[in-house]
Parts: structure tokens; sequence; C-alpha cells
């Protein structure tokens, strides 16, 4: 039912889990981030915060990288992993972050003043002025984020509307 709702709007959207597993996306979602699939766990297909943290292309084609998507990511993860310190996702993305210095880095020093600035809670409605770009031509935006929806399916479940669609 999920994927027949999606599939028919004009705006990407996707369906993550509580460990930000892409459950269900559209065609734009694909148009927008179908190319950086690779066949591994950090596609932005299979997880969202994976791609953003680990992926080797995300700090090239998202505009404004560690700013704008990795703190924002590495925040909405620490939320998460304080009120489930076992789980075995949140575990394994920690433990990743070991071979990532620059997340490693982010982790350790600006989250924790971010956090203590009071930015701890992920947004429902946040409005984004950033874009994601071609790997091949960084002048050339696939799309610009102007708007980005979320809203709670059920427990643990998230859509993620984005009002822009792929240039």
């Amino acid at each position: 039912m999920i994927k027949e709702t999606i599939s028919r709007s004009p705006h990407v959207v996707y369906v993550m889990d509580s460990e930000w597993n892409v459950m269900a996306y559209n065609e734009k979602f694909e148009e927008l981030y179908g190319w950086a699939c690779t066949g591994s766990g950090n596609d932005p297909t299979v997880n969202m915060v994976r791609f953003v943290l680990f992926h080797e292309l995300a700090p090239r084609v998202l505009a404004n990288w560690y700013e704008d998507w990795l703190l924002a990511a590495l925040i909405f993860f620490n939320i998460a992993a304080r009120h489930a310190p076992d789980n075995l996702a949140y575990l394994e993305i920690r433990r990743d972050m070991e071979r990532y210095p620059t997340v490693l880095r982010a982790q350790t020093v600006d989250v924790p003043k971010a956090m203590q600035r009071g930015e701890t809670s992920e947004p429902l409605f946040e409005k984004r002025r950033h874009a994601v770009y071609w790997p091949d031509r960084p002048d050339v935006p696939v799309a610009q984020y102007s708007l980005l929806l979320g809203l709670d399916l059920f427990p643990g479940w998230r859509m993620v509307v984005d009002g822009s669609s792929p240039s």
C-alpha cells in the first residue's frame, strides 16, 4: 500500500524505518539517487544515514556536505542511539565511523557542540537550501532541495517528501 501511494507522487518520496533503512521509494527518488547505487550497504536506496556518512560520493555530490548533511545525520543518529544503545545497526554504524576520519572528527568534535547548543531534535518539517549534484559534473545540480517534510507513519517509520524533483 505504501509503495502504491508514494508511486503517484510528483515529488521525491521515500520511507525509512527506525534504522534509516529505505523500505520503499518512488521513481523520482530513483532518478535522484539511482546513479549512486553500487550494490553496497551505503547506497542511498539501502540506508540514507549510511549514504550520507560513508558513501564515497556523498562529499562530492551533496552540497555543503559537512555542515548541511553530515552533522544533521550524526545528530539524528546520536538521538536514536541514545534511546537504543544495544541496537546492532547503530553499533555497526558507530564501529564503521572509525574507518572514516572526517566522520569520526565530526562525531567527536562538532556534533557534541551542536547538541550542547540544543540542536537535538529531528524536525518534522525542514526547509533546506542545498543541492545534490551529478558526480561527474559538480556544477550541474540534479535537484535543488527546497523543502523536506517528514511524516511519522507509525512508530519507528518515517516517510520523507522532498518538495523538489530531479531536474
